[in-house]
């Protein structure tokens, strides 16, 4: 009946949310480690001429 039929909204909303809270975990998830790599490899070698034009 109704009750069911609510249930399954519920659920697809749900599921619906937790996709997009997964995908903007995972987003800043990979965002974080970018920075984290570019970071240390900066440090590592030093300023190079090819990281120049990329953050400036």
């Amino acid at each position: 009946g109704c009750a069911q039929e609510l249930e399954i909204v519920l659920q697809s909303v749900f599921s619906y949310a937790m996709l997009v809270i997964l995908g903007f975990a995972i987003v800043k998830f990979f965002g974080m480690l970018s920075v984290c790599v570019l970071t240390c490899k900066k440090e590592e070698s030093g300023y190079q001429p090819l990281y120049s034009g990329v953050f400036a």
